[in-house]
């Protein structure tokens, strides 16, 4: 069932998009397009902070 698998593959990838897309509007300070211009102290602050938002989600 090739061209079923392909099809769930290529809805994934779509749905994958589609939620960095939420993200980067629900969370524009979030969003970094070079992490090697952050220091360790922003990078510390922004995990924390998906941390937070992940176990908000959970609830």
């Amino acid at each position: 069932m090739e061209d079923l698998a392909k099809l769930f593959r290529e809805t994934a990838n779509q749905e994958t998009q589609h939620a960095f897309s939420h993200f980067r509007l629900l969370h524009p300070e979030l969003v970094v397009d070079d992490p090697s211009t952050l220091t360790e102290e922003q990078k510390k602050a922004i995990a924390s902070r998906c941390l937070e938002l992940a176990i908000e989600g959970e609830h």
